[in-house]
């Protein structure tokens, strides 16, 4: 083995080091004379430069990488010393718990380790799974095996009667406390984001955060009361290093306030989880995860615990669901793939994957089978879980991650400087600064710079969505008993499982909602990117529905440039087939009079001149004229912008330009209108 590796030493010998500023210099001389900087560095939504490589000289500028290993404190190379394994999770969400429970059952039987049951209580509404007793509880987690499955609500302003009724079924089963395995994904703050008010003041919910994180210490270690959520900022469009520092200054908030009341830092972090949104940028992904256990675990030595694995952070982690499309769905399994295997190379407790038509329908046994066995093969057949910290010492990784920790935490810094994460959501700064990010992506996004493939790029335009799509979570009424005697929500869980459990006691007999002392603020909104061009589409096919026909786009090839016609006339059918406009394929004309008979013959609505930028004055002005005789109606455009002819051809009669960079969403929108589609 020596004698190996001394060999290949040797053989190193030969090949001299490559200093970073030599590549450099050699790509610049490739360039010829382009701007490195514009040509090659990538400016994200974070406002990082990214260069197109890094060497070994990047890496050993980084304080935190000499000689850390995985487990060690900061926790950036993970928590976890000895492997890489994480729990396969799914959202389950049927309104009727004997079905969600049906549901729990096949997906465990097919390799699920962890649920999630979605039965979250606004307000006086229940999303999802309709529990309203004692009795439906039962139901929903009838031969579940308890301690070998997690078992995790999001209960909304439920979770204090969520758990009382699980410690009931616990109990009923004869099981151990301390032998359950779950989380309860409270978290008021996501709350107050989302609706725009507490359920009640502050110090109620505080109360009863206290009241949940006190008993699972002395009773239920294995299960988390607190989940810190990045959903919710991710959804409404933040960017990587907004979601990051805004998630960490909510924890804070958590940890501010509960301590001021009573709590440890360590009783608080011991029963504390994040919860982050992973999209489709694979390597800043990664690296967010590594950098927000970094600064996290910075931040709880400020409050100086008497663990220093209290430092560490416990994270699920859940594919993006503000990039899935509703058209071309199977690319969804695609971005899935691609954000489930960023979650666990980063390192995360739990993955839970979407499937693919989760966007427009309540999801179906064979589209929840393939979202389970995305997470499948990555685990047992592509072994992710069997290294730790698979990248490690990575040049580019590594600097990613430095710099969305440096960024991340500059931003952190300002809003605990403005008070904290709920003065500054009263304030507003918090939406503002997601809103100046949201609207540069919509921005992308209409303009096919941001590419959803198969909605605003390639779309499958046979396709049609607008009939399949239904309502994906089903409201039901909190429901209200008969009986006088209610119960505080400062009462004891043990009292309140107790209180559950008797008579016809329904889930709005405990709760107490009093906006009047609540927090008030402007709500975020999480929407989804694709949904600008969806819009369009479902407009047309509401049009096709009503008329039996579609508006008619014939790309116009011709010219003697065969290339650039060919790729314009492809952006022309592209771009008129991202609004459901029909297409009418051509090959191209050599001579302008078969181009127009075949015009004459199909008689499209709208002409895409498609040509070279000196063919347009040269013979565009024929085209047109003969166009306006034979189809007065027809509305012209040109696939291009040729900046030196633009004013000479509106004067012939073109009225619009399509060209990349060109907002679509708005230019589309505008023919739909003179169509009368809208």
């Amino acid at each position: 083995m020596d004698n190996n590796r001394l060999k290949i030493n040797e053989l190193f010998k030969e090949f001299p080091k490559v200093t970073k500023k030599e590549w450099n210099d050699k790509i610049t001389e490739d360039l010829r004379c382009k701007n490195f900087d514009k040509t090659l560095v990538w400016n994200t939504y974070e406002n990082l430069d990214i260069d197109p490589f890094y060497t070994r000289e990047d890496i050993n500028k980084l304080d935190y990488f000499t000689n850390l290993l995985p487990g060690e404190y900061p926790f950036t190379r993970t928590c976890n010393s000895y492997s890489n394994n994480w729990d396969i999770c799914e959202d389950i969400f049927h309104e009727d718990p004997s079905i969600a429970n049906k549901q729990a059952l096949e997906g465990i039987e097919s390799g699920l380790s962890s649920i999630n049951f979605i039965c979250e209580v606004n307000g006086w509404e229940i999303k999802g799974i309709s529990i309203q007793d004692q009795s439906d509880l039962s139901k929903l987690i009838k031969d579940i095996n308890l301690e070998r499955i997690k078992i995790n609500y999001t209960s909304g302003i439920c979770a204090k009667e969520i758990l009382s009724m699980h410690i009931n079924e616990l109990m009923k089963r004869g099981l151990p406390l301390d032998k359950a395995h779950g989380s309860l994904n409270f978290d008021p703050i996501r709350y107050l984001q989302l609706s725009g008010s507490l359920h009640s003041n502050q110090s109620d919910y505080l109360y009863q955060l206290r009241s949940i994180i006190e008993f699972l210490s002395k009773n239920m270690p294995n299960f988390t009361g607190l989940t810190v959520n990045s959903h919710q900022y991710h959804n409404s469009g933040a960017s990587i290093v907004q979601e990051l520092a805004f998630t960490l200054a909510s924890a804070v908030e958590y940890l501010d306030q509960l301590t001021s009341i009573g709590l440890t830092v360590d009783k608080i972090t011991n029963h504390m989880r994040f919860s982050f949104s992973i999209g489709s940028s694979f390597f800043m992904q990664i690296a967010k995860l590594r950098a927000a256990r970094s600064l996290w675990s910075q931040i709880v030595k400020q409050f100086k615990p008497e663990n220093n694995m209290c430092c560490s952070m416990k994270i699920d982690a859940k594919v993006s669901s503000w990039n899935k499309t509703i058209y071309d769905p199977y690319v969804n399994m695609l971005r899935e793939t691609t954000e489930c295997m960023a979650a666990a190379i980063g390192g995360c407790d739990s993955i839970t994957t979407l499937p693919i038509d989760f966007s427009y329908k309540p999801p179906d046994s064979f589209s929840r089978r393939l979202s389970r066995n995305t997470q499948l093969i990555l685990k047992y057949e592509s072994y992710l879980d069997k290294v730790v910290d698979p990248s490690g010492g990575s040049y580019y990784i590594e600097n990613l991650t430095d710099m969305i920790s440096k960024e991340a935490l500059e931003i952190f810094k300002q809003v605990e400087k403005r008070g904290g994460m709920i003065e500054s959501l009263k304030s507003g700064s918090i939406q503002h600064d997601i809103e100046q990010t949201r609207q540069n992506r919509d921005s992308n996004i209409a303009k096919t710079k941001d590419i959803f493939l198969g909605t605003n790029h390639y779309p499958n335009r046979d396709e049609r969505m607008l009939d399949k799509i239904s309502e994906i979570y089903k409201s039901n009424k909190v429901h209200i008993s008969n009986r006088k005697n209610k119960i505080n929500s400062d009462t004891e869980i043990l009292e309140l499982a107790e209180f559950m459990n008797t008579g016809n006691i329904k889930l709005g007999d405990t709760i107490n909602i009093d906006n009047k002392k609540s927090v008030s603020i402007t709500p975020l909104i999480p929407y989804r990117g694709p949904s600008m061009f969806e819009s369009l589409r479902f407009k047309t096919e509401n049009y096709f529905k009503k008329t039996g026909k579609l508006p008619k786009v014939f790309p116009f090839p011709f010219g003697d440039n065969l290339a650039i016609r060919n790729v314009r006339a492809t952006h022309a059918a592209n771009f008129f087939g991202c609004a459901g406009f029909e297409i009418i394929e051509n090959p191209g004309f050599d001579n302008i009079n078969d181009g127009i008979a075949s015009l004459v013959d199909t008689k499209p609505e709208i002409v895409v001149l498609c040509s070279s930028d000196n063919e347009y004055l040269k013979t565009g002005i024929d085209i047109c004229n003969m166009i306006k005789n034979e189809i007065p109606q027809t509305h012209i455009v040109v696939a291009g912008y040729p900046n030196d002819d633009f004013k000479k051809l509106k004067q012939i009669g073109i009225e619009g330009f399509i060209y990349s960079g060109s907002d679509a969403v708005k230019i589309l929108s505008n023919y739909q209108k003179k169509l009368g589609i809208i």
